[in-house]
C-alpha cells in the first residue's frame, strides 16, 4: 500500500468537503445578507 497516493486521495477528499461547506455557508451568508438588505 502506497501511503503516499493514500494520503494525496485523503487531502483531495478533505478539501472538497471543506469546499462544499465553504459554498453552503456563503450561500446562507449570501441570502440572509440580501434579505437584510432588502428589508
Amino acid at each position: 500500500m502506497r501511503s503516499s497516493d493514500h494520503g494525496r486521495r485523503w487531502v483531495m477528499r478533505e478539501w472538497f468537503e471543506v469546499g462544499q461547506g465553504v459554498r453552503s455557508a456563503t450561500r446562507e451568508l449570501g441570502w440572509s445578507y440580501s434579505t437584510i438588505f432588502i428589508t
